[in-house]
């Protein structure tokens, strides 16, 4: 029996490698089965095993075209990572403007309204006047707050400190006179919301706006003081409310809305 090997590529490794040999196993010019092993070596004593033993001394069984198939592994896609989002910074209110709060640990603090607020400033323990003169005036005109971060920093103030509430002073407004201004008046309030005697009333504001429920338009009026002018106001119906408030900076409740159309 004569068998004929035939090899296509010369000097092959027979280490093993990431893939597999395959060989063909022919009768003349017939494939007749493709053999597939982890070497070049194992490949052709897998091929030539297949040559039936009936074969001998027939010639025309061959083992050829030895080739190697790299096995391609896409790698698997690694979703990106995203950072979580940071926590929002939980500010909560620690004093009206104009008065005193006290911190029992260091904290960040910060002064103004709405979306309008000082540099954010790291305080010690001890107490704060919320105002102007600590912050600077961000937001001119409006009423303000402090804020402070984290809420455990703030000392709840002592019952006893706690000024009485002003009584909200009783605004009147005139009926229009087609000139564009609205003349407001109160009377000055001379007691607290729990009956003592009001004696260090501090000025008032005045709140104003062409919607009953957003008054946002204010203005300061010292204690001297118990009325007001708005000129130059659009046509429309404008409204407006008054508050007190005390030498501790603490605010009435407003006063009942008044209004008046401007034709």
């Amino acid at each position: 029996m004569k068998r004929v090997l035939v090899w296509i590529i010369a000097m092959l490794s027979a280490t093993a490698l990431a893939g597999e040999w395959q060989l063909s196993l022919l009768k003349g010019s017939t494939t007749q089965q493709t053999v597939t092993a982890p070497t070049a070596d194992s490949a052709w004593a897998k091929c030539v095993a297949q040559i039936p033993a009936s074969a001998v001394p027939d010639a025309t069984w061959k083992c050829q075209t030895l080739t190697y198939v790299a096995k391609v592994t896409k790698p698997v896609p690694v979703p990106p990572v995203t950072p979580p989002a940071p926590t929002p910074v939980a500010w909560v209110h620690a004093a009206a403007e104009a008065a005193t709060f006290t911190l029992v640990a260091p904290a960040q603090v910060r002064y103004g309204a709405g979306t309008t607020w000082s540099a954010t400033q790291t305080l010690l323990a001890g107490p704060v006047v919320c105002g102007n003169g600590t912050f600077g005036d961000p937001v001119p005109g409006v009423v303000k707050e402090c804020q402070i971060t984290p809420a455990s920093a703030l000392g709840a103030p002592p019952v006893t400190s706690q000024p009485p509430v002003v009584v909200p002073p009783v605004v009147t407004v005139p009926p229009a006179v087609g000139d564009g201004t609205a003349t407001l008046s109160w009377s000055a309030p001379t007691q607290n919301t729990d009956g003592s005697a009001l004696t260090d009333l501090a000025g008032y504001r005045v709140y104003h706006g062409t919607n009953a429920s957003a008054l946002s338009d204010v203005r300061q009026v010292p204690a001297t003081s118990v009325g007001y002018v708005f000129g130059q106001l659009a046509a429309g119906t404008h409204y407006f409310a008054v508050t007190a408030y005390n030498a501790a900076g603490v605010e009435s409740a407003l006063s009942a809305v008044g209004s008046k159309v401007v034709p």
